[in-house]
């Protein structure tokens, strides 16, 4: 998907290489998942750069990921939907939140951080993981339950 939506940028490996280096150089690192996808295969594809994070870079170095789901002001998914037609990022149900913002669903959002945090958890890392753009109550749900 990076491929696709991602012009001009390195590939996620070149991205990790570089992370490493800065690690074994001394550096704390941190990742941002941000906007995170809902597609068919989000689950199996951010896992595998989970691994690939986990693999590439020394543990005790990346001291936070953040997390965030896929927002825009409203007047953004036009001009999306007409640069870039063959775009799938739009493809799921986008809602006008409380911060005036298109939105996943609370529970989608829910169910991806919820996921996501503990699939990074299972690294038995001690890697702060925060949300991004977020409110308190998401959090509680995400962090509490």
């Amino acid at each position: 998907m990076t491929a696709e939506n991602e012009f001009k940028t390195p590939s996620i490996q070149d991205r990790l290489l570089a992370a490493k280096k800065c690690a074994l150089a001394g550096f704390s690192t941190a990742f941002h998942f941000d906007p995170v996808i809902y597609y068919q295969d989000w689950r199996r594809d951010y896992q595998d750069i989970i691994d690939m994070i986990f693999d590439f870079v020394p543990n005790n170095s990346i001291k936070w990921i953040s997390i965030g789901t896929l927002r825009m002001p409203s007047i953004q998914k036009p001009i999306i939907e007409n640069r870039f037609p063959q775009t799938e990022i739009l493809n799921g149900e986008l809602l006008l939140g409380k911060d005036f913002k298109l939105r996943y669903d609370d529970n989608l959002r829910i169910e991806i951080y919820k996921h996501l945090t503990k699939y990074i958890k299972s690294k038995k890392s001690k890697t702060i993981v925060y949300l991004c753009m977020e409110d308190n109550n998401i959090w509680k749900t995400v962090f509490n339950s």
